[in-house]
């Protein structure tokens, strides 16, 4: 079981389709791993609905989503040489 203590950041990326492969190749590994969905196109929980008519100003809306996967401490440097990712993407 994953807890915010005991859990790495392995990478975040824009691409769900990327996300959904990375997973993927870890479950084919047994490593056991979260993932984070964040709306970048609301500029904070506190207030939501504040962009939806008027949009990001210069943000690109390929952008508009952000997954950031996670895994145990112990297996990042086995889940880095997995998956070829190493940071923020």
């Amino acid at each position: 079981m994953l807890t915010p203590l005991n859990r790495a950041q392995l990478a975040a990326v824009f691409q769900q389709d990327r996300c959904q492969e990375t997973v993927r190749i870890l479950d084919q590994h047994n490593i056991p791993s979260q993932v984070r969905t964040m709306d970048r196109t609301s500029p904070s929980v506190f207030s939501m609905g504040t962009r939806e008519r008027s949009g990001a100003l210069f943000q690109d809306p390929a952008q508009s989503w952000q997954y950031v996967i996670y895994v145990a401490r112990k297996d990042l440097e086995t889940a880095r040489a997995l998956t070829g990712l190493d940071g923020i993407r």
